[in-house]
């Protein structure tokens, strides 16, 4: 793969509005040297033979701060039951689809802590395309938190026809304490809902 592949896609990109086809920003490009394409193919041909097995890169780079883990979420059914204080995603679990993002959600609520709380963009696809409220009012019967909303403004070109505001993210906490931290530091546009409220709403392209 590393021999075919030219250029590496910004994680950003647009939306055509007509077609809904993605155009990413080049970030990367490969250098077009003779080193550098020989190198891709001999890693590409044997990849193990230039790199340790079972290493974790983070005990050998300064990546995170102490007390803090960089996980794959997806794992968090292994954690004991109200240990975890603070969670916080970003694109990390918006991928994850129907029963697996309702079982994810769930387990996250339970692991929570008593004064825990998690917060996730997940509750907004990408570019806008739809946002789970529906979907998170029904997984929410099952949790052990309520849910909570973060209604702020769009993303430019790509949150449109719903209104002003639109879900950006969800918070789970039993800290009331907490969410009014919250809701005193949101920028001005912003503000913090419960999930139902939201539904209420009526905003178009909810799930």
């Amino acid at each position: 793969m590393l021999a075919e592949t030219d250029i590496i896609p910004d994680s950003q990109g647009e939306v055509d509005q007509e077609t809904g086809e993605i155009f990413y920003r080049e970030k990367i490009e490969k250098p077009n040297t003779p080193t550098f394409s020989k190198a891709c193919e001999l890693i590409s041909r044997d990849i193990s033979a230039y790199f340790k097995e079972n290493v974790d890169v983070y005990e050998h780079i300064p990546a995170y701060s102490s007390g803090t883990i960089i996980s794959d979420f997806k794992n968090i059914k292994n954690l004991k039951e109200n240990t975890v204080d603070v969670a916080l995603g970003v694109r990390s679990t918006v991928y994850l689809e129907n029963e697996d993002y309702q079982n994810f959600i769930v387990d996250m609520s339970r692991k929570l802590s008593k004064d825990g709380i998690y917060i996730d963009d997940n509750v907004r696809e990408n570019f806008g395309r739809r946002y789970r409220v529906k979907e998170l009012k029904e997984i929410e019967k099952n949790c052990s938190t309520e849910i909570f909303v973060l209604m702020g403004p769009g993303v430019a070109n790509e949150d449109e026809s719903c209104g002003d505001v639109f879900p950006m993210a969800l918070v789970m906490t039993n800290s009331s304490e907490k969410l009014q931290h919250i809701q005193e530091n949101l920028r001005i546009g912003w503000k913090i809902v419960p999930l139902s409220e939201v539904l209420e709403q009526k905003l178009l392209k909810v799930a």
